[in-house]
């Protein structure tokens, strides 16, 4: 009877914990599709940047995107440390890419 009920709540683990990836593979969809329109939007920035040669790297801009997503975080119950690394680094990435498309003028 023990190994049953030890089998029958293992079962029951694994398809709880099925359920859960499925839910974070569905909101990971979410944040893809957000992301890219945050993409399109920075390509439309670098536009109005080439035509007014402004730098791809603008650290009081960088400062304060990071500075705003870890406040937000905080508000919203998310761990604010966690939002400064990952916007810190999407951040990079978009002037990485700014400045590698403004060198090309």
């Amino acid at each position: 009877m023990e190994f049953y009920l030890h089998n029958r709540h293992l079962s029951n683990m694994a398809h709880e914990l099925e359920a859960l990836r499925h839910k974070i593979d569905d909101l990971d969809g979410e944040l893809i599709a957000l992301l890219a329109k945050r993409q399109q939007l920075v390509s439309q920035v670098l536009v109005v940047k080439k035509q007014h040669h402004i730098p791809g790297r603008i650290p009081d801009r960088i400062d304060e995107v990071i500075n705003n997503a870890a406040e937000r975080a905080a508000a919203s119950g998310m761990n604010p440390d966690l939002a400064r690394t990952i916007w810190s680094s999407m951040v990079e990435w978009f002037v990485q890419h700014e400045e590698k498309e403004l060198a090309k003028q």
